[in-house]
Protein backbone atom coordinates (compact mmCIF):
# COMPACT_ATOMS: atom_id res chain seq x y z
CA UNK A 1 0.00 0.00 0.00
CA UNK A 2 1.11 3.52 -0.86
CA UNK A 3 0.01 7.20 -0.56
CA UNK A 4 -2.44 8.63 -2.92
CA UNK A 5 -2.52 11.91 -2.39
CA UNK A 6 -5.04 12.76 -4.92
CA UNK A 7 -7.51 9.70 -2.99
CA UNK A 8 -6.67 11.36 0.49
CA UNK A 9 -8.08 14.47 -0.90
CA UNK A 10 -11.21 12.98 -2.20
CA UNK A 11 -11.78 11.21 1.03
CA UNK A 12 -11.46 14.76 2.55
CA UNK A 13 -13.84 16.43 0.33
CA UNK A 14 -16.06 13.35 0.96
CA UNK A 15 -15.92 13.40 4.51
CA UNK A 16 -16.81 17.27 4.43
CA UNK A 17 -19.94 16.85 1.92
CA UNK A 18 -21.27 13.93 4.00
CA UNK A 19 -21.75 16.67 6.76
CA UNK A 20 -23.19 18.82 4.48
CA UNK A 21 -20.21 21.65 5.35
CA UNK A 22 -18.34 23.90 3.06
CA UNK A 23 -15.10 24.54 2.17
CA UNK A 24 -15.13 27.89 4.30
CA UNK A 25 -17.51 26.09 7.09
CA UNK A 26 -14.74 23.50 7.72
CA UNK A 27 -11.55 25.93 7.29
CA UNK A 28 -13.20 27.94 9.94
CA UNK A 29 -13.72 25.45 12.40
CA UNK A 30 -10.47 24.31 12.29
CA UNK A 31 -7.95 27.00 11.44
CA UNK A 32 -7.25 26.57 8.14
CA UNK A 33 -7.42 28.72 4.94
CA UNK A 34 -10.29 27.70 2.11
CA UNK A 35 -7.41 27.83 -0.29
CA UNK A 36 -5.30 25.33 1.66
CA UNK A 37 -8.12 23.23 2.01
CA UNK A 38 -8.89 23.44 -1.48
CA UNK A 39 -5.08 22.11 -2.45
CA UNK A 40 -5.24 19.34 -0.25
CA UNK A 41 -8.87 18.53 -1.28
CA UNK A 42 -7.71 18.64 -5.13
CA UNK A 43 -4.47 16.44 -4.03
CA UNK A 44 -2.02 19.32 -4.51
CA UNK A 45 -1.14 19.29 -0.97
CA UNK A 46 -1.02 17.29 1.76
CA UNK A 47 -0.91 19.62 4.67
CA UNK A 48 1.54 19.21 7.88
CA UNK A 49 0.83 16.61 10.84
CA UNK A 50 -1.02 19.19 13.06
CA UNK A 51 -3.96 19.66 10.07
CA UNK A 52 -3.94 16.03 9.49
CA UNK A 53 -4.84 15.26 12.64
CA UNK A 54 -7.40 18.17 13.33
CA UNK A 55 -9.14 16.62 9.98
CA UNK A 56 -9.69 13.02 11.49
CA UNK A 57 -10.18 14.04 14.50
CA UNK A 58 -13.10 16.40 13.14
CA UNK A 59 -14.40 13.75 11.05
CA UNK A 60 -13.79 11.27 13.89
CA UNK A 61 -11.70 8.84 11.88
CA UNK A 62 -8.59 7.20 11.76
CA UNK A 63 -5.29 8.66 10.66
CA UNK A 64 -5.27 5.36 8.82
CA UNK A 65 -8.45 5.99 6.86
CA UNK A 66 -7.70 9.36 6.26
CA UNK A 67 -4.48 8.91 4.71
CA UNK A 68 -4.11 5.23 3.35
CA UNK A 69 -8.38 4.71 3.11
CA UNK A 70 -8.04 1.67 5.57
CA UNK A 71 -10.81 1.63 7.95
CA UNK A 72 -10.02 0.37 11.50
CA UNK A 73 -10.96 -3.18 11.38
CA UNK A 74 -10.25 -5.40 8.78
CA UNK A 75 -12.40 -8.17 7.08
CA UNK A 76 -11.37 -11.19 8.96
CA UNK A 77 -11.78 -9.30 12.64
CA UNK A 78 -14.87 -7.36 11.29
CA UNK A 79 -16.44 -11.05 9.83
CA UNK A 80 -15.44 -12.90 14.19
CA UNK A 81 -17.41 -9.51 15.34
CA UNK A 82 -20.35 -9.44 13.48
CA UNK A 83 -20.63 -13.46 14.25
CA UNK A 84 -20.20 -13.12 17.46
CA UNK A 85 -23.02 -10.22 17.85
CA UNK A 86 -24.95 -12.83 15.84
CA UNK A 87 -24.34 -15.16 18.25
CA UNK A 88 -25.09 -12.92 21.21
CA UNK A 89 -28.37 -11.70 19.77
CA UNK A 90 -29.80 -15.78 19.58
CA UNK A 91 -28.54 -16.15 23.23
CA UNK A 92 -30.55 -13.18 24.53
CA UNK A 93 -33.63 -14.11 22.32
CA UNK A 94 -34.02 -17.82 24.27
CA UNK A 95 -33.65 -15.77 27.52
Amino acid sequence: MYFNQKNYGKRIKDLRENQGLTQEELCEKIGISVHHLSNIERGNRVGNIDVIIMLAEYFNVSLDYLLLGRSGLNAKLREQLDLALSLLQDVQMKI
